[in-house]
């Protein structure tokens, strides 16, 4: 983007674990790395902000994912617990994450950047 010179869009994915300590984690090499992630958006953004290229980071909460889904199986209490403490008492689909992408993909968001977006159902009021 940067060589091509007409600005562009960085949309990373990160995690609400990149802000809150994550409850029944083994090792915290999880929330380590998402909180790389959000700070790469950020330090990137001052570097290419000048060139036309927005970074942006979303920052799911629980998303029935392929993984939580066989989690959900394995271990039901952890994803109970998770959906107990998130005010709207459910888990999001992967669907829900499409428009966000889309909109800070897209000509809509040109003067967003930087940001972490959290798209968690509510659980990171807590």
């Amino acid at each position: 983007m940067l060589a091509r010179g007409q600005g562009g869009r960085v949309v990373n994915i990160s995690s609400i674990n990149a802000m809150v300590a994550g409850q029944d984690i083994r090792g915290r090499h999880y929330e380590t790395a998402e909180a790389a992630v959000r700070q790469f958006t950020r330090a990137v953004t001052a570097d290419w902000a000048p060139h036309g290229i927005t970074v942006n980071a979303v920052c799911p909460g629980l998303f029935m994912t392929e993984a939580n889904q066989r989690r959900s199986r394995e271990k039901p209490e952890v994803i109970d617990g998770i959906v107990r403490r998130t005010p709207m008492d459910t888990t999001g689909d992967p669907r829900d994450l499409r428009t966000l992408a889309v909109y800070l993909a897209s000509d809509a968001s040109r003067f967003m950047t930087g940001a972490a977006l959290v798209i968690d159902g509510g659980y990171t009021l807590w």
